[in-house]
């Protein structure tokens, strides 16, 4: 009896166990493209991301590359909100603060965002 007893508790916490490890958020964490689309006539040196709530940017995103004007850059993250930070080659920067992402999505950069916003020397076109 003892035996019979034993093997439904072990059995009922194996399921429980499984049960858990599915509906974790960390087991079943979603990634999202983000593609950032460089609209604007600036040059893009780096690019960093942070969790809104986080005061640290991460590395730079890009490495070795650069954001030319026209080119997109994508990126894959976990679903939250996130501060992305734009710099030039002069050392400039511009934040985009609280980006949700809950999906693929699509940022455009352009000069009017900019000069809205920013301090960058946009030229005319």
């Amino acid at each position: 009896m003892f035996s019979n007893l034993r093997f439904k508790v072990m059995a009922l916490g194996f399921a429980m166990m499984a049960l858990v490890a599915v509906s974790s958020p960390a087991a079943a964490q979603t990634r999202y493209n983000v593609k950032l689309h460089n609209e604007s006539d600036v040059t893009f040196e780096q690019v960093h991301v942070s969790s809104a709530s986080d005061p640290y940017w991460r590395r730079d995103l890009l490495g070795n590359d650069i954001l030319r004007p026209g080119y997109t850059f994508t990126v894959t993250m976990p679903a939250g909100r996130w501060d992305f930070q734009f710099a030039d080659r002069q050392g400039n920067t511009c934040t985009l603060h609280n980006v949700i992402v809950s999906h693929n999505a699509d940022v455009e950069v352009t000069n009017e965002w900019l000069a809205d916003y920013c301090t960058f020397q946009i030229s005319s076109r």
